[in-house]
């Protein structure tokens, strides 16, 4: 947005100096530039590591969940938290602004879709596996629904995977054949459909809403899944080829179901504004906004650390995953929005000339 300042620019009295015209138009410049860089100036990011673990997602509190040292785990700031695991091994993988977490712990050598309830305690609630052999979820919104996916085999051994959904507690069945990765506050699910037990089979991006499921097209013939969904209703995720093609994928950005290709990589999350992150243009971990992409791993330049993968954004436009060094350490991280040093220095030199001629006139102004 480009706005403009009514400052009539040579409509100074005329027995003004020739030095104190200068140094009011010099003032009119700094505040148009300043106005300039405020509405063009890029973001940088300040690199924070989170130590090990991987971060999988972040609410609009900037409260981090994922996975150290085997455990699902909470950040929040500089504190790190185990959440109770019930078992060997746990995973977070969502984290709504009420600070609930969903993911999944390990009994019995299986996998069950869990909840934490943080604001209360680090105890897992085990939502159960709907008859299947395992279950996980992926995803909460801000009134609680939940979604994930059950895994089980017929009597033939034949392996099946069924989108679930959780409300207030109860578990039904979403979407035969299929997983459910991501819910909004609309209730709208997305995710994967159809069986893949074969090299040639495709899968298929979906979004389903009160018992209505649509499919999202791939990229010309290729199998879709979609990662997540923002409150606008924008979907991303990607378009593959077949397992024996070797062909690679696709970032994909859905808006009312029509298709637009972001070029070669992944799109893993979209926040409201509309800014995606995964892998994309040939970067392990990028941001792009309107078309434009930022490779991400440069704001870690210099640490000794790479990043690996974007994951989740939040509404701020902070960014989280896990970065990697030199030594197959592996460390997670939040990305955290700044304004760019030349914004700044545009709006330091333009207060230091209005300070200076604020200065002047009050070194000029009579005495009482």
């Amino acid at each position: 947005m480009t706005s403009t300042l009514n400052i009539p620019l040579f409509d100074l009295p005329v027995t003004a100096s020739r030095a104190t015209r200068w140094w009011r138009l010099l003032v009119v410049i700094a505040v148009l530039g300043m106005g300039s860089a405020a509405a063009n100036a890029g973001t940088g990011y300040r690199f924070v590591l989170l130590g090990e673990g991987q971060a999988t997602g972040i609410n609009n509190k900037g409260q981090i969940v994922g996975v150290s040292q085997g455990a699902a785990t909470l950040w929040e700031g500089s504190t790190k938290t185990t959440l109770g695991g019930g078992g060997s091994e746990s995973w977070a993988s969502d984290i709504n602004d009420a600070g609930q977490v969903v993911g999944w712990i390990h009994r019995s050598g299986e996998s069950e879709a869990a909840l934490w309830n943080t604001q209360s305690s680090l105890a897992p609630i085990g939502l159960g596996r709907l008859n299947g052999t395992a279950s996980q979820a992926y995803a909460i919104n801000d009134t609680g629904q939940i979604v994930g996916v059950r895994h089980s085999r017929d009597p033939s051994g034949r392996y099946d995977q069924d989108a679930l959904q959780w409300t207030d507690g109860t578990a039904s069945v979403l979407l035969r054949d299929s997983i459910a990765l991501d819910i909004n506050n609309a209730g709208q699910v997305v995710g994967s459909t159809g069986r893949v037990e074969y090299l040639d089979d495709i899968s298929y991006a979906f979004v389903a809403q009160q018992g209505q499921t649509t499919i999202l097209p791939a990229r010309g013939s290729l199998s879709g899944t979609a990662w997540a969904i923002n409150d606008v209703g924008t979907a991303v995720g990607t378009s593959t080829g077949r397992l024996d093609a070797n062909e690679p994928s696709y970032a994909m950005l859905w808006n009312d179901g029509a298709p637009t290709d972001l070029g070669i990589g992944e799109a893993r999350d979209i926040n409201d504004a509309g800014q995606v992150v995964g892998s994309l243009g040939g970067h392990a971990a990028a941001v792009s906004h309107h078309g434009v992409v930022t490779n991400l791993g440069k704001f870690a330049g210099g640490t000794g650390w790479s990043l690996a993968a974007a994951s989740a954004i939040n509404d701020s436009g902070w960014i989280v995953g896990h970065a990697l060094n030199r030594y197959g350490r592996v460390n997670a991280y939040v990305l955290i929005p700044v304004p760019e040093p030349a914004a700044y220095a545009m709006v330091v030199c333009g207060g230091a000339m209005v300070g200076a001629l604020a200065w002047r006139r009050k070194r000029r102004a009579p005495g009482p």
